[in-house]
Order: structure tokens, then sequence, then C-alpha cells
């Protein structure tokens, strides 16, 4: 017998980046941030400064192969490398630090950008979206746009639908919103448009100061009362998480 030291290596941005990402209401003072992962679909349930996995729902049973057929060549179940996490309710930190050790790492590491291709968008931009993401969130789907990479370092684009609406943030109802550091407007083209990219400010509407103030004027006053009566713990909750995983850049 020959002992000696053996070392495991997980590749660390394994599930990033982010092909997709959007964050919506489910009830009150309930939230969930879903993800397009490249190779699934990941949903985190917000409530209060709690976060969940959702389970999923069950799998049809197949039927019962024939004994003759060669059990090597059956089709293999895919593993859910969180299944021991779903339904869980736990802080905001402890889901990350598990996640990670489950090898579902779509946390970034201050570093990350050496490692893969991300979007140059100036941070304080940045922060600023999770800040009003999360802010109009209780009333809006808000999440990833197309066009987001095709506007500079100092612009970020990101489209925004009023619930109850399409699932998600996709469909024709959705505007787009471009943020910059001291202004917000809607824009006046839309996510699946095939005419050439410009910032022009959709008809009909004017300058903001922030993303939360253009969004608020075309709030519908169910949505305005939405936003007023969120919880801001679960607010605060979304944007940290927001914070940590910064979709914005890594999708």
């Amino acid at each position: 017998i020959h002992v000696a030291p053996f070392a495991l290596i997980q590749e660390r941005y394994a599930c990033l980046p982010i092909d997709d990402w959007d964050i919506r209401p489910t009830s009150d003072n309930q939230l969930l941030l879903h993800l397009g992962l490249s190779d699934s679909e990941f949903n985190i349930i917000i409530k209060d400064d709690q976060c969940q996995i959702p389970t999923l729902p069950p799998i049809p049973e197949v039927p019962a192969k024939d004994e003759d057929s060669d059990s090597e060549e059956a089709e293999r179940e895919p593993v859910d490398p969180v299944e021991h996490l779903r339904g869980e309710w736990m802080h905001r930190m402890d889901l990350q630090e598990r996640l990670t050790y489950s090898g579902v790492n779509i946390f970034p590491l201050e570093d990350g950008h050496q490692y893969l291709k991300v979007l140059k968008k100036a941070r304080k931009i940045e922060s600023q979206v999770y800040q009003y993401a999360a802010s109009l969130a209780p009333a809006f789907g808000l999440g990833w746009s197309s066009k987001n990479e095709m506007a500079d370092r100092n612009v970020a684009v990101v489209k925004v639908l009023e619930f109850p609406g399409d699932a998600g943030t996709t469909g024709d109802n959705c505007a787009l919103f471009a943020v910059k550091e001291d202004t917000s407007w809607q824009l006046n083209i839309k996510d699946d448009s095939d005419a050439e990219f410009d910032l022009e400010i959709a008809n009909d509407q004017e300058l903001h100061p922030d993303l939360f103030s253009a969004v608020r004027a075309i709030s519908s006053p169910k949505a305005i009362a939405a936003i007023t009566s969120a919880s801001p713990v679960c607010v605060d909750t979304a944007r940290r998480l927001l914070e940590s995983i910064r979709p914005l850049v890594y999708s």
C-alpha cells in the first residue's frame, strides 16, 4: 500500500456566466429570483430575511423496461445537487455558503472577472440597479435584457414588466429602461427589436433622476401600493442577494 497526498479540485465558476435573470413578486412580501444557468433553471424564493430553494414537482413515473434490457445503457436520472436544501428556509448568508459547498457556484468572488468574460459596467450604476430592482420587485418583474451588452459601461439596460403579467420578464409588454449614474428613462426600443440599438427616449416619457422614479411614473395605483407596503427587510434581502450574484454583469 502506498500512502500519498490526494487533492480534489472543483471548478469554481462552473455555473457562470448566467444566461438570463429576473426578480419578480409571487405574493405579498415574497419575491422570486430566477436564474437561467447554462444547463438548468434555478429559483430562489425571498421572504423577509429568509431564502428558500423551492421544491420540484414530482417526476412522472417511467414505465419499467424489459428485464432483458442492458442496464448499462439505461438512462440515468439527473442528479439534483441541491435536493437536500429544497424547501428549507434559511438566512441569505447560509444559503450562499451551502449552495457553494453543494457545487452551485453562482456567487462570483472579487477576482471573478479574471476568469470569466463579464460585461463592463460602472460599479455605482450596477449597485443602483440592484437597489432599485429590489425596491420595485414587490410590484414589477425586472431582469435581463439583450440590449444591456450593447450599451457602454456607463449605461445599464433592464427589462421591466408590471405584475400580475406574463410569467417572468418576457413578452411584448416588457419595457426597457436605461440607467445612468444620475438619470434613468424608458427606451423607445423593445428587447426583441431588430432595429439598431439606441438610447432614444420613449414617446410621451421624460427623464428621471433614477430607475425607481422612472418606473414609478408608469406604475398603476395598485403597483404603487404594493411597493409602498413592501417589507423593508424583504427588499434589503433581495438587494443583498443581487449584490452577491451580480447578474447584471455576469450574464
